[in-house]
């Protein structure tokens, strides 16, 4: 448990879970994305992977061999055959729980609900990197919402109807 706490910052002193435990409960829905999103910001493995979910279309089937494609394209041959096959199941199987994949053998591709939760936590983290305006979410763990620009400002807006960040547009 203490690897998986330092490696995923599940320390309530940091700014990043508290701020996860704080949205936490906001909506269950949002939960598996939420947890995702500070999954993606710890983990290179798991970012590494995203780039065969990005290549996918909704409804496409994305395999462990995809997932471990993409990893080998950035970790090449620093890592090893049994922990390539690893990397494969495992990934897929965290982007089943974000709602990236769906099914249990064969995984394919899903459009992902961008919840006002998700979308709050994706923008303080991007704030938390030095980012403002509607740049906090010109951040990797944002693409994870799957968000267009002209439907990033919505969704932002969104948020801030529900009361979870203050949003102030000018112009």
């Amino acid at each position: 448990f203490r690897h998986l706490r330092e490696l995923y910052l599940l320390d309530p002193s940091q700014r990043e879970f508290a701020s996860l435990r704080r949205l936490w409960d906001v909506d269950s829905a949002a939960q598996p994305l939420i947890a995702g999103i500070l999954a993606f910001t710890r983990d290179c493995i798991l970012r590494a992977s995203f780039a065969a979910i990005q290549q996918a279309s909704p409804g496409e089937i994305v395999s462990s061999v995809d997932l471990t494609k993409a990893v080998t394209a950035v970790y090449g041959a620093d890592l090893s055959e049994s922990t390539l096959g690893k990397i494969g199941r495992n990934t897929g199987a965290c982007w089943t729980q974000t709602g990236h994949l769906a099914g249990r053998t064969k995984k394919v591709r899903q459009a992902v609900e961008a919840f006002p939760a998700a979308v709050a936590y994706a923008a303080y983290l991007g704030h938390l990197a030095g980012k403002r305006g509607i740049g906090v979410l010109d951040a990797p763990w944002a693409e994870l919402l799957e968000l267009t620009a002209a439907r990033a400002l919505d969704a932002l807006r969104r948020a801030h109807t529900q009361g979870l960040i203050d949003l102030l547009v000018a112009g």
